[in-house]
């Protein structure tokens, strides 16, 4: 008997997929890499800023 999971994998997929479109998620293997993803951490960073409100800061 499989254990019924308290996610939504599909809603996840889908949500993953989306999200893939705009920012390509992927492992670091370079410094080539690297940089664009901590420019992007930096940018949703700076995006919240202090607004604990703010939907990223979940």
């Amino acid at each position: 008997m499989q254990a019924q999971s308290q996610f939504n994998m599909r809603a996840i997929q889908a949500s993953w997929k989306k999200l893939g479109d705009i920012v390509y998620f992927h492992p670091i293997a370079s410094k080539k890499e690297y940089d664009p993803m901590v420019s992007l951490m930096n940018s949703m960073l700076d995006a919240m800023a202090d607004d604990e409100d703010h939907p990223l800061s979940d």
